[in-house]
């Protein structure tokens, strides 16, 4: 974390692992380092979304959201209100009810230090008087300057197979020919190396479950826990990318579904961190661990 960091926070360490989440506001974890790297996640107090309900800052780092994405519901401020619950192996931050609808935000994680893995559970609860109809969304925002693989589909395409196996959904913001992003038959790779101001976002329905991202030596990969049938928000979309200048997310969502009053939806993400000098889309989908 920067030394001018200008939100409180507290640090869990681990095996090695830094994980920082905020101590007031979100839920929300806002760095991720190994061994004594530089945060992982990006730092961006200064970016704001102004609502009429008042101004929700981003902050950085990690946070939960309800899908579909609409404004200005999504974008209530949280910067007040949090628990935390501390455990020899982890924390839960727990965030206050909204005021519109009485969503609630939880965020337990817990680490597995004999195996260098870091375990979310993701929970949307309904602690209003109405039915919310939502899926829980998983954001990561890292750091630019690495390379992003993000899975689409199958390595072989099937010859017998006449119907479509892959999609992509497109932003109205979204380019083809957007010089960080190179379309592979199986996956996206994305140059975060190149700076571009103009954002960008891809979604589609990934079985694989996992994306991964590599910056300065380490090689952070997020995997979804509980993917199944069912419906996802954005044209059938289970994993998402954002990319603009200052960072790029790796979003995970699970199913659409009514949240009854008292109900709790969850999405479980496991995390990876390892030091790998290098790295290149061969060497990552030839790893048994994301296959």
């Amino acid at each position: 974390m920067r030394a001018d960091y200008p939100f409180p926070y507290q640090t869990f360490t681990a095996a090695g692992l830094e994980i920082s989440y905020l101590s007031e506001g979100g839920p929300r974890i806002v760095g991720l380092s190994l061994n004594g790297s530089q945060n992982l996640l990006a730092e961006v107090p200064g970016k704001i979304e102004e609502t009429s309900f008042g101004a929700f800052n981003f902050v950085g780092g990690h946070r939960l959201w309800a899908a579909p994405e609409e404004k200005p519901l999504t974008y209530l401020p949280d910067s007040t209100g949090l628990e935390v619950q501390e455990y020899p192996n982890g924390f839960s931050l727990i965030g206050e009810p909204n005021s519109v609808n009485g969503l609630q935000k939880l965020i337990q994680v817990s680490v597995d230090a004999s195996k260098g893995m870091i375990l979310l559970q993701h929970s949307l609860l309904n602690n209003g008087s109405k039915p919310i109809d939502c899926a829980p969304w998983s954001i990561t925002m890292l750091r630019p300057g690495g390379k992003a693989f993000f899975p689409t589909g199958g390595l072989f395409a099937n010859p017998d197979n006449l119907l479509p196996d892959k999609h992509l959904s497109f932003w109205p913001y979204s380019r083809w020919d957007d010089p960080r992003v190179h379309y592979k038959q199986d996956h996206l790779f994305i140059d975060m190396s190149i700076t571009d101001p103009q954002p960008g976002k891809w979604g589609t329905f990934n079985a694989r479950g996992w994306m991964a991202y590599w910056l300065d030596g380490i090689l952070f990969s997020k995997q979804a826990d509980n993917i199944s049938e069912g419906e996802y928000p954005d044209y059938g979309c289970n994993s998402e990318t954002y990319l603009c200048d200052k960072f790029i997310e790796l979003e995970s969502l699970g199913n659409l579904q009514q949240l009854l009053p008292g109900a709790e939806i969850a999405l479980n993400e496991t995390w990876t961190l390892r030091e790998v000098a290098e790295i290149s889309d061969r060497d990552l989908f030839a790893d048994s661990t994301f296959c």
